[in-house]
């Protein structure tokens, strides 16, 4: 019974009845009811993991890896973890603390450590193909700069044949080297010794090679027809004008 001031009874004190249960129902309610705190932006390019590509995902674990660290940091600035019981001992909820804001940070640390997930799988699955991307590029510009800077072994193994003619052959002398070597008229140049479509400098590169190779033999991959043919043409003094005995054209 309860007394008022007077001392008269006035009526019974009701227990409270409520379950701690409820309370809790109550603020997952209020909760589920607010809306997510994650970077509108960070949420659209995650819906768009799976048209990522390796460099566009890593970027992307990078930026949900930052926003994690900023979710815990509004934790610490509530002074609670992921562990913080938000219950007393009884099961109801605590009064000194913002309940529904820490619920909230806690679902999106939840939900962008899902995410998370999904990215390194995204990246784990993309890392190989980047690697096998990356192999055969840098196996191509090592090809490239090698052409460019030329090749001193006229038996290089580069693959020159696949590579297009720079220049052609109108005319040759005959009994000049280049008649002797075999070289004919239309004949079309693929490579002339180390020179060759990347380097040829508008054919002024043959010329310089040709001075400095005078009576030695230089390698012509030459095109004629369908077919790719290797010609042995030692630059010389003969009868005729030149140290070739042919014109060649660039193309």
């Amino acid at each position: 019974m309860i007394n008022n001031d007077k001392g008269q009874q006035v009526g019974k004190l009701k227990p409270y009845t409520g379950k701690p249960d409820n309370a809790m129902n109550k603020l997952e309610a209020a909760v589920s009811n607010e809306i997510t705190i994650i970077p509108t932006g960070l949420t659209e390019r995650i819906n768009e993991l799976p048209h990522l590509n390796f460099s566009q995902a890593s970027q992307l674990k990078k930026e949900v890896e930052d926003e994690l660290t900023n979710q815990f940091d509004n934790l610490s600035a509530h002074k609670v973890d992921m562990n913080t019981p938000l219950t007393t001992a009884e099961g109801f909820p605590r009064g000194d603390l913002d309940l529904v804001t820490i619920r909230l940070i806690k679902r999106n640390v939840n939900v962008l450590r899902n995410d998370l997930r999904r990215i390194i799988e995204r990246v784990e699955y993309l890392l190989p193909l980047e690697f096998e991307s990356l192999n055969k590029q840098n196996a191509t510009v090592g090809k490239m700069q090698t052409l460019e800077m030329g090749d001193s072994n006229e038996d290089s193994d580069l693959n020159l044949d696949s590579l297009i003619a720079f220049a052609k052959v109108v005319d040759v002398k005959l009994g000049s080297p280049s008649h002797d070597a075999g070289l004919q008229t239309d004949d079309l140049i693929i490579k002339f010794g180390t020179v060759h479509a990347l380097n040829h400098n508008n054919l002024s590169n043959i010329g310089k090679l040709v001075q400095t190779r005078i009576d030695e033999e230089i390698v012509l991959k030459i095109k004629r027809n369908n077919d790719i043919v290797t010609i042995q043409l030692v630059p010389r003094s003969w009868q005729g004008a030149g140290l070739l005995g042919c014109r060649i054209i660039q193309i």
